[in-house]
C-alpha cells in the first residue's frame, strides 16, 4: 500500500487501502478503537502539532499533489463518479473498546 507523508505536516496518506478496517492500539497493545473502511479507497492519519490526539480518516479522494495547484475538480485523484440523479453511499463505523 503506497504511503505518502505530506511535507511539513503530521499527516500520513495510505492510498489504495485493501483492508475493511483499521484498529488503533495503545502502547501496551490494548485495542482502543476499530474504524471501518469498507468502500473507502484511502486512509489519512494525522494529528495537530502538540496534540496527543490522532485522527483516523477514511477518504475516497486524495489531496492534490503538492506540485499541482488548482486541479480541475473532475480530474482530481480518487473521485467517484455518480450519474445525474444517482446516489452513492458510504458509511464509516467506529467501535470503541
Amino acid at each position: 500500500m503506497p504511503v505518502a507523508f505530506l511535507e511539513k505536516s503530521n499527516t500520513a496518506i495510505f492510498s489504495n487501502v485493501q483492508s475493511d478496517e483499521v484498529t488503533l492500539e495503545d502502547v501496551s497493545g490494548n485495542k482502543v478503537a476499530t474504524i471501518g473502511l469498507k468502500g473507502f479507497n484511502n486512509l489519512l492519519l494525522w494529528h495537530s502539532e502538540g496534540s496527543q490526539m490522532i485522527c483516523i480518516e477514511p477518504w475516497q479522494n486524495l489531496p492534490d499533489h503538492k506540485d499541482k495547484t488548482d486541479v480541475e475538480f473532475s480530474k482530481k485523484a480518487g473521485l467517484t463518479r455518480v450519474v445525474a440523479g444517482g446516489t452513492y453511499e458510504l458509511k464509516r463505523a467506529i467501535r470503541y473498546y
